[in-house]
Formats: C-alpha cells, structure tokens, sequence
C-alpha cells in the first residue's frame, strides 16, 4: 500500500506546480519574478464567515512557502526536475514577502515571517539550495531581533509562541536567535496566571476567563514553545511547561477520550465536559502530538508513564473519529483529509507515535488512515479538504495550501512512504543538511 501513497502524492503534488501562476521564463534562476496560486479562502470568523478566491500569500499554513515544502518534498522523493525548480522559486518567493512582513510585526508561524523561514530553510535542504537556507537563517535573525518589540503572545498559530518554535527549529546554531526566542518565551512564561491546577494563559482578563486547551490556539502549543526554549537553556520555561500541562490534564473526559473545545463561550464548562473536535488544531491529535515531542526531548521525563497514558488516549480517540469516517464513506460522505483539522493530522500523530521504542503498529495504523484517505478520493473523484462549505456553493473548495488544503494531504500521502525523510510541520524540528540528489 506504501506505494500507493507515494504514487498519489506525487500525482497530486505535480497537479500543484501546473497549477502554480509563473511569469518568468523557464531556465530562470530562484529569486527572479514570481510564482503563487491562487485559491479559497475563509473570511470572518466562525459564526459569520464566507469563501472568497483570490491569490495566496507568502505563509506556511495557507500560502505560498507551504506550497514549495510540498513540492520540495515531492522532489525528494522522486528527483523531478520540474517540481525543485517550481519549489524553489516558490519559496524565494515567499522568502522576498517575508521582508515586509518583519517590519509589520507579523513573525506568527501560520502567515509570518517565523513560519515562512522555516518552510523555506526545509526548501532549501530538500533541493539542495544553499541560497534558499541562508536567506531562511537571515530571515530567523532578523525575526529573533523584531521579538523583543512585540508584546508576549502564547497562541501557536498566530502568536509569538509559535515563532519560538520555528525560529528554533530553523536556525538553533545561531546565538542571536537563541537569545531572542529565548527571551519572548521566557516573557510568554511572565505573563501566564496561577489556577487552581497548574497554569494558563486566557485570552483576557479576569478571573473567570477560561484559557483554550489544545495545540492551535491553546495550552499545548503555549507549552511547545516553552519546552523549546528549555532545550537552549531559557530558566524555568519547563517548569511552566509542565504545569501548564498539568492543567490541560485536568479537563481531560475518560469517556470520549478527548479534551473539551473551550471556544465559543464554554467558559461555564467544568473539567471532565465532553465535546469537541479530535484534530490537530484542537482536542486530541493536537495534545497527543505535543505529549509526544515532551516524551522525545525527554525520555527520562519523570511522569513519563502519565504522558503515555495521555498518548493512548489521543490515540484512541483517533481511532474513534476514523471509525467514524469509514462509516460516513460507506454513506457517500466525506471526511476532512487536511492536516490541520483532518484525517492527515491523524496520520501525523501516529507517524509520531511510532517513533517510539516499538511503536511500529502506529506506523501501520497511519498507513491504513492513508489508504481511507486515498478511498475518499477514489469514490468522491476529489481530495476533501479543510474548508468548509454551504447550500448554493459552487462545488467543495480546494484550497491548495499546505494546512487546510492540498499541499498538506500531498506531503502527508509521501510521508507515509518514508516518514524520516520528509518534514512535519504539525511539530516542526531542526533542518539537516540533506545534499541536493532526491532520495
């Protein structure tokens, strides 16, 4: 079945680069003229939202520089020419946007300057373009520096948190972006407020402000951020880490095996509520995911035998959700295949779980999630991805971007090959030096 995943996402991934908008010729080098796509996106927020088409941006989640790793780790897998000359001008592209974006403030992992330079540092290791990986390592620099201008912001997606991760991730080697990233989580850990178990951080103020549980916008990818700073040396940051997982711990329902989305007014909600989504974004593939990076970076982590349970667990309640898939299909529904509230988020948690001492039935478990992947578009005739849809629409959208769209099932169908040598971005790591032939 490997294969199949791999022949489906390099399909998928060389449908991405025709798609792609170019205006220079041909033989021109990375850096010259532009590439992008077009395609939906979500305005509003939840309650009062619409699609509107137009061009992508420079950013990881939804634009152009998650769009390249795509294609770059397409490249890596099968040595098509066209799609490293495609990933590379995409991602110098995008690495020119981010300019901009670094005097604006917007440093975030999902649309900033953060999250571009890393897609593009793993562009530039999986093509073999050293120029690509400087720029990338510059960009870090300057955003590590443009940090101590900004407020401390704990959300993952769209805060300063999750451009501590990426920064460390892109360029851990550099003492001006340890220094930096350092600095604003440890400013992050300032700002967190003491409950009753463990710690938070709410998104306003008061005593009865509930904080959000999870990775997107929640307590787990606050932690992440913490736990990365402690890896270079930051004072205490896994102390807070660790509580604020205690706290995270203590809404946990045994029942559904998930953690509550505390969105949408729930603050009423007491710990042990059921309810929510099981995704990477938010509930438990996302908790499961950060679990898993704690019980890597440490593997003599005292409470290691409570972590694990709580991976069970984010494990069960994946496989429940793809039960539940299977059975929609068997209706002719579809189920969400993007990474980032999707059944490839699914397939990236138990890509994670697999990494550990005898974990290689999580790695089959992830194939097989693939395989229904690839049956939801042999039956439906497309890819299902993150967007959502209404009466009147005009077909289900496609956005081509790497979180909600994709790019994102593309890279996930190849990782299923051979998930050592490609990237995740649900838990973005360090960059080697990969060589420029395609393995």
């Amino acid at each position: 079945m490997a294969d199949r995943h791999r022949r489906a996402g390099l399909a998928l991934a060389r449908e991405l680069a025709a798609a792609g908008q170019h205006d220079e010729a041909p033989d021109a080098p990375p850096g010259r003229g532009q590439v992008g796509w077009s395609g939906p996106e979500l305005v509003g927020d939840e309650r009062d939202w619409r699609l509107v088409h137009g061009p992508t941006g420079p950013g990881l989640y939804a634009g152009t520089s998650g769009i390249a790793l795509a294609l770059a780790g397409a490249y890596r897998v099968d040595g098509d020419a066209q799609l490293r000359r495609i990933a590379r001008r995409a991602a110098a592209s995008a690495l020119a946007a981010a300019s901009d974006l670094v005097d604006a403030g917007v440093v975030d992992l999902a649309a900033g300057s953060a999250g571009i330079g890393h897609a593009v540092a793993w562009t530039g290791a999986l093509t073999g373009d050293d120029q690509l990986q400087a720029g990338a390592q510059a960009l870090a620099r300057r955003t590590a520096a443009r940090l101590a201008d900004l407020p401390p912001d704990p959300d993952y997606l769209g805060g300063t948190a999750g451009a501590v991760v990426a920064l460390l991730a892109t360029h851990p080697a550099d003492a001006a972006v340890r220094a930096g990233a350092g600095a604003a989580a440890e400013r992050i850990a300032q700002v967190r407020r003491d409950d009753l178990i463990g710690v938070s951080w709410p998104p306003s103020p008061g005593p009865d402000a509930t904080a959000l549980l999870g990775l997107a916008h929640g307590t787990s990818g606050t932690a992440l951020a913490l736990l990365a700073a402690a890896e270079q040396g930051a004072q205490d940051a896994e102390e807070v880490a660790a509580a604020a997982w205690d706290r995270e711990r203590s809404w946990f329902d045994q029942h559904s095996c998930n953690w509550p989305d505390l969105r949408d007014g729930a603050s009423t909600a007491g710990p042990g509520t059921a309810g929510g989504m099981v995704a990477w974004c938010h509930g438990a593939v996302g908790v499961g995911c950060a679990r898993l990076r704690w019980l890597q970076l440490r593997p003599d982590l005292p409470q290691r035998l409570v972590v694990l349970a709580e991976v069970t667990a984010a494990i069960e309640a994946a496989r429940r959700r793809v039960m539940a898939a299977r059975a929609a299909l068997r209706e002719g529904v579809a189920t969400d295949a993007s990474l980032c509230h999707g059944l490839t988020g699914v397939t990236e948690l138990l890509l994670a779980a697999a990494e550990l001492p005898g974990g290689s039935d999580h790695a089959r478990a992830a194939g097989r999630v693939g395989d229904l992947i690839l049956a939801e578009h042999e039956q439906l005739g497309r890819w299902p991805c993150g967007l959502p849809t209404r009466d009147g629409d005009d077909g289900p959208p496609q956005p081509p971007g790497l979180f909600l769209g994709l790019a994102g099932i593309a890279l996930g169908l190849l990782r299923l090959d051979d998930a050592a040598a490609l990237p995740s971005m649900a838990l973005p790591r360090p960059i080697p030096r990969l060589g420029d032939a395609a393995g």
